[in-house]
């Protein structure tokens, strides 16, 4: 009887112990290959067992995204960037390395995955990584980043995040926005995309027509906007 109240009493310390100290976590790499220039990403966090170990999840905080850049790919030295302070999701970071340009849509808070985020863009980061790094946060709920082919500007699908709630009034083709950032400028020019937008959909894709014209599908419908 005395062995199992010590394996009891263990137990129960160990889950004490884990649900009042954090520890170092992160979610597998994820790699994107340029003609060889390779950029490597990884979101890391802190975390720790909830005191309800009914919960079966843990909490989290603290995100941020490692970032490290292979110019000659993986054989050869990387360059380490300072982390970006805050999740990025899975196909939400763009390299040009003709440019040395780095886009890429971030978090707003600490809760990963949800739809307040912000877009980010900077320039030379091999030798300045992040220091002279540009925000647009007018359209939080970022679903879609896609620079254009010369890293010049970036075509992004948003909306306001009015799209979560259960106001039936809503018009979903025009809660809908397309923001066209040139890097030159401070800040995009936003349109309204006048059609549904459905993130992830084969449906509903969005590319560049040359290097500076934009054209978004949706289902049977076709729109284009200019970059300037």
């Amino acid at each position: 009887m005395k062995f199992w109240k010590i394996i009891v009493m263990s137990c129960f310390m160990f889950f004490s112990c884990s649900s009042f100290f954090w520890r170092d976590a992160e979610l597998p790499k994820e790699e994107i290959n340029y003609n060889g220039s390779i950029l490597e990403y990884q979101v890391v966090y802190k975390e720790k067992d909830s005191l309800n170990p009914l919960m079966g999840t843990t909490e989290k905080k603290n995100y941020e995204t490692k970032i490290a850049i292979y110019p000659q790919g993986k054989n050869k030295q990387s360059i380490k960037i300072e982390n970006i302070g805050s999740w990025i999701l899975p196909g939400m970071i763009h390299y040009n390395p003709t440019n040395d340009r780095l886009f890429w849509v971030q978090g707003i808070n600490d809760e990963y995955g949800t739809n307040l985020r912000k877009a980010g863009v900077a320039t030379d980061v091999r030798v300045n990584g992040l220091k002279n790094a540009k925000f647009w946060t007018d359209c939080s709920n970022i679903t879609t980043i896609l620079p254009s082919p010369t890293g010049d500007a970036i075509a992004m699908i948003c909306s306001e995040n009015q799209l979560e709630s259960d106001n039936a009034s809503i018009n979903l083709e025009t809660a809908w926005k397309i923001a066209i950032w040139n890097i030159a400028d401070s800040s995009p020019t936003v349109h309204s995309l006048n059609m549904e937008w459905v993130p992830e959909s084969n449906d509903h894709t969005v590319r560049w027509i040359g290097t500076n014209s934009v054209e978004v599908r949706s289902g049977s419908k076709k729109s284009q906007w200019k970059s300037k």
